[in-house]
Order: C-alpha cells, then structure tokens, then sequence
C-alpha cells in the first residue's frame, strides 16, 4: 500500500504543480499585482495569509482572523491498517470547508487535504462529511486509495484542460 500511498502524494504534487500554474495566468490577467513566476506569485499569497499585508485590503486592526483549529465543526479519525484518514470541518466567513488528510502510521509521512469542499450551506457541508466518512469506513485501504487516485487523475486532467484554454486564450 505504500506504492499507493506515494503515487497519491506525486499525484498531489502533480495537481497542485497545474493549479499554481493557472493560478499565475489569472493573477496576470486580472487588474492587479502581476508576477514573474509561480515561487513570487505563492510568497505575495503567503503574506497576504500571514497578514503582512492586511493594510492594503483592511484599516480594522480589530479583524484578526482566527486559525482553523479555533473554528473547527467537526472532526473524525479512523485507521485503516498503517494509515490515519482525517476529516474535518471547520468554518471560516460564512463558510464550512471539509478536508480529508491521511497520514502513515510508520513515519510522520502525511497528504493533507487530498479531498476539499466549500460550501455556505450547513447542511451540505454535513452531508460531503458523512459521505467521506462513511466511505472511509465501509471500504478497503485498497479501493479507498485507488478511488482518490481516480479522483485526482480526473482534477488533473480538468486542470489540463483548463491551463491549455488559459494558455491558447493568451
């Protein structure tokens, strides 16, 4: 399971690779910042995060924004032989974003947020939660790794085809 484990985590990498690519060609495109690479565009992100650059959207000093830990609604854990899934829900705004992460037992190897959803509907974030859990519990580590595999390869190949509009569009 291990091979699987590490194809989901390069498969991961693989998506995330495609998205910051497309994430750069609408930055560029909208008004605004522009960049020069995807490193540059991800730093102007990470301080906008971390608040540094707060002033520039916000005057309210008093608008700190909480972590995720001080927002969770829900959480789950289950092992499934060598591997933790973890589920939650937390909410931030006036949304509710559940993630699932797996984590190998044997190492302090983990994917975080292999599976994402956002919603403003309490009910609906509730439903996308029992439908992961349920699904980690009533399945195999087997079929579980080769249906977020499939996932992943269907987001990619969506991302793909998004990338390549963006990029024939310019």
């Amino acid at each position: 399971m291990k091979t699987k484990y590490v194809e989901i985590k390069d498969k991961i990498l693989e998506l995330n690779r495609i998205n910051d690519e497309i994430d750069l060609i609408e930055w560029n495109k909208d008004d605004g910042p522009k960049f020069d690479s995807v490193k540059e565009m991800k730093e102007f992100e990470e301080r906008i995060l971390n608040g540094d650059l707060d002033y520039i959207f916000n005057d309210d000093k008093e608008s700190e924004t909480s972590s995720v830990i001080d927002n969770v609604v829900e959480t789950f854990n289950h092992i499934l032989e060598d591997y933790t899934f973890y589920i939650y829900t937390y909410k931030k705004d006036n949304n509710y974003i559940t993630y699932m992460s797996i984590k190998y037992l044997n190492d302090e190897d983990s994917i975080n947020n292999i599976y994402g959803y956002k919603t403003t509907d309490k009910e609906e974030s509730d439903s996308y939660f029992e439908k992961l859990k349920t699904s980690v519990i009533t399945n195999s580590l087997d079929y579980t790794f080769n249906k977020i595999l499939s996932d992943i390869e269907n987001d990619i190949k969506k991302l793909k085809t998004k990338y390549n509009e963006l990029t024939n569009e310019s």
